[in-house]
């Protein structure tokens, strides 16, 4: 570093390296046209270039954007539909079981009622039976009594 240091300390002591003359403003002047001449020929094209691709992917950005969003609406009402046709079919389902029920209910209420009714009438026929069998033995009770108290009236 000292080698450095020392090779400093010699140019600031000699004074400057670098002498103005006609070489640096014709240097300047070169470096200026060079500037102009790639200014027109290489940045501006490159950069209208660039503005170009940066315009494209960004308004492919934005249309990939606007698909992904169209597509998570699309997503939610698929999904809404599904759900609503499921509860749909549920109450559909459920519909059916409680009409189902209903019938059933119904059934088994007008089969009560026909029993009963049978039941009834089954009565009826019974009582009505064991009247006659009542009237029946009745008569034949009186004419088994006659006979035996007149037999019992004959021995005697």
């Amino acid at each position: 570093m000292s080698f450095y240091w020392n090779l400093l300390k010699d140019i600031v002591d000699r004074g400057l390296m670098i002498s103005i003359d006609w070489t640096i403003i014709a240097t300047g002047i070169v470096f200026l046209l060079t500037m102009l001449a790639l200014n027109s020929i290489l940045f501006k094209p490159l950069m209208r270039v660039m503005d170009e691709r940066d315009s494209l992917t960004r308004g492919a950005m934005e249309e990939a954007e606007e698909k992904q969003k169209t597509l998570s609406e699309l997503v939610d009402s698929y999904s809404a539909s599904i759900k609503e046709a499921r509860q749909k079919g549920y109450e559909s389902v459920d519909s059916v079981r409680k009409e189902a029920s209903a019938r059933r209910m119904e059934k088994i209420a007008e089969a009560r009622e026909s029993a009963s009714v049978e039941m009834q009438k089954v009565r009826g026929r019974v009582r009505e039976e064991v009247e006659l069998a009542r009237k029946e033995l009745q008569s034949e009770v009186e004419s088994i009594a006659d006979s035996i108290t007149a037999k019992i009236l004959s021995k005697s």
